[in-house]
Formats: structure tokens, sequence, C-alpha cells
């Protein structure tokens, strides 16, 4: 999203539990779905690290890491 970490973080707080009650529907009901439906929980952990590459500024080698592991989910 690149508006600033409040905005990724929020919408890793969303994402993931989502994605984990698809994860869970999917599991339940018919196991072929269950890619598909892990596709917001993907998405939740790739928000939720570049939130955190946001809030590691001014720390050279964390920004380096989590910039390296969110274009990893890029």
């Amino acid at each position: 999203m690149c508006f600033s970490a409040e905005v990724s973080f929020t919408a890793a707080a969303i994402l993931l539990p989502a994605g984990a009650a698809a994860v869970l529907r999917a599991y339940q009901t018919d196991r072929r779905y269950v890619p598909i439906a892990a596709l917001p929980l993907l998405f939740g952990v790739q928000q939720a690290l570049e939130g955190a590459v946001w809030t590691s500024a001014g720390n050279q080698h964390l920004v380096e890491q989590f910039s390296f592991a969110y274009m990893f989910f890029s």
C-alpha cells in the first residue's frame, strides 16, 4: 500500500484473521480451495512486513532484512 506503517498494520490486522477464517472454512468444506483461501493470509504477512519496513527506518540492518522479506512476498 505504501501509505504509512499504520495503514499497513491495519491492513494486516484485517487480512490475517480473514484469511485464517477463509482457510478454516475451505478446509472444512472443500480442501481444494485451501490454496486460494490462503491468499489473504499471504497478503496480510506482506502488509505486516511492509509496516515493519516503515517502522524500522533509521536502522539500516532491519530495513534490509524486512525489505528482503517484503520483496519475497511481492
